[in-house]
């Protein structure tokens, strides 16, 4: 969501083609690492932070959003 309304890939700074890279990066969004999020409105803001919520059921419904 926010790379749509950014225009910036969330992990624009991985090299997904370094087998340790991505690794890496796959552990650290399991245990609950995400991207920065700028130059957004924060209710945008709050809205990604609430999708990616680590719990699903924490996450807002498709139909609510």
């Amino acid at each position: 969501m926010s790379e749509i309304l950014s225009g910036i890939s969330p992990f624009k700074d991985t090299d997904c083609n370094d087998k340790e890279e991505s690794n890496a990066l796959a552990i650290g969004i399991c245990n609950g690492d995400r991207p920065d999020i700028q130059d957004l409105p924060p209710l945008i803001v709050e809205l990604i932070k609430k999708c990616c919520d680590a719990d699903p059921a924490k996450r807002p419904l498709a139909e609510d959003l």
